[in-house]
């Protein structure tokens, strides 16, 4: 991790829990492609057949992907993308260049990161990280499991998923109950069972075989209770956001509202 991440890019260092981007040039035709993070050329003349990391701060920056071929350059993609502290995606290019279209964002790997679950979810206290529409930040979930006296759980290793709902998803419960629920240890240590399954479940392991794409799978938290993944819903209701591997072996997957159970 430090190795990576204590390298700077100018405006970049670990410190800053910045984003590594991997890509990977199989665009055919082409003699090279370019790619930009807020308007800066991040990683130059990626050749074909070649995979080039580099480093974007994270937020929700500007991605622009940029063909050079004789002597011209021409921006094949340019999108606001979340760009998460302290994670690693690969972003690979392929097909015949030119084309009427090219779409290597529903091919892009899923976020990992090297941080322990503590320190993932701390990371997103300072950028402004917008994924779909929905602000990511975690500073209630990190207060909750303080008080419940969960720290040392989720910063040891353990293949374990955490739905960890966002602040505005805390948010929408009643001020008066949300105050009284955070002074309450056993009753956070009750709630974050509910949003613990334990077990090793890799990255699309929840899609279903009748629909490339659908999640379709029930799994039980620590409490008992079935959760049932279908689409982006979990008992019937969409809540799902995105989600990631961490350096402990947690797997985070974000919810924007609480969980449908009892």
């Amino acid at each position: 991790m430090h190795n990576f991440f204590s390298q700077t890019l100018g405006f970049c260092s670990f410190f800053d829990l910045c984003t590594k981007a991997i890509d990977i040039n199989n665009l055919i035709g082409a003699d090279s492609i370019t790619e930009e993070c807020d308007g800066k050329a991040a990683a130059e003349n990626i050749q074909y057949g070649e995979a080039r990391a580099y480093l974007c701060a994270s937020g929700t920056p500007l991605f622009a992907t940029l063909v050079n071929n004789n002597g011209k350059s021409e921006k094949l993609f340019e999108e606001t993308f979340q760009a998460e502290p302290g994670t690693s995606f690969v972003l690979p290019w392929f097909g015949p260049y030119p084309a009427s279209n090219y779409d290597s964002v529903g091919n892009t790997s899923q976020g990992t990161s090297e941080l322990n679950l503590i320190d993932f979810l701390a990371g997103f206290s300072e950028p402004d990280v917008v994924a779909d529409g929905y602000l990511l930040k975690f500073n209630t979930l990190l207060a909750a499991i303080d008080k419940a006296g969960m720290r040392d759980q989720f910063s040891n290793s353990n293949p374990t998923i955490l739905l960890a709902p966002t602040d505005a998803a805390f948010a929408e419960l009643p001020q008066a109950k949300r105050d009284a629920l955070l002074n309450d240890p056993q009753a956070l240590v009750k709630l974050l069972n509910g949003y613990i399954v334990d077990g090793y479940f890799p990255y699309g392991s929840f899609l279903g075989a009748l629909s490339y794409g659908t999640a379709d799978r029930t799994v039980t938290n620590r409490l008992g209770q079935q959760l049932t993944f279908h689409g982006d819903a979990i008992n019937g209701e969409f809540i799902e956001g995105p989600n990631y591997t961490v350096g402990n072996g947690y797997r985070v997957q974000v919810i924007i509202s609480l969980l449908p159970v009892e």
